[in-house]
């Protein structure tokens, strides 16, 4: 009777040491992942925040002088729209961008 005890103990032993690995790679494998989503989300939202940024001075400030024109400054021209097109097209790629970063997450 004890010669079948000892192993079905020791094998018990090995099951229970096998469960403890696999829940310890577990645990890294999901700290790795949620580090992995902290990092994409932050860069995501630093590029997204750059993207408003040059949209709002590229796009909202040349039309919110347009409409309170001074004296001194010279008429916008085409210039002014060209530059106002590649702005919005510059701040559209880099929100684009950041929006392809969080299909990355995990």
């Amino acid at each position: 009777m004890t010669g079948t005890a000892q192993p079905e103990s020791q094998r018990e032993d090995l099951r229970l040491i096998e469960i403890e690995r696999l829940n310890e790679a577990n645990a890294a494998l999901a700290r790795l992942t949620a580090i992995h989503n902290e990092k994409a989300k932050l860069s995501a939202t630093t590029i997204n925040t750059t993207a408003l940024g040059l949209f709002g001075g590229g796009v909202v400030l040349p039309l919110v002088g347009l409409s309170y024109p001074l004296a001194a400054a010279p008429p916008p021209g085409q210039l002014t729209l060209l530059t106002m097109v590649v702005w919005t097209l510059v701040s559209g790629a880099l929100h684009w961008w950041a929006r392809t970063m969080l299909e990355s997450l995990r």
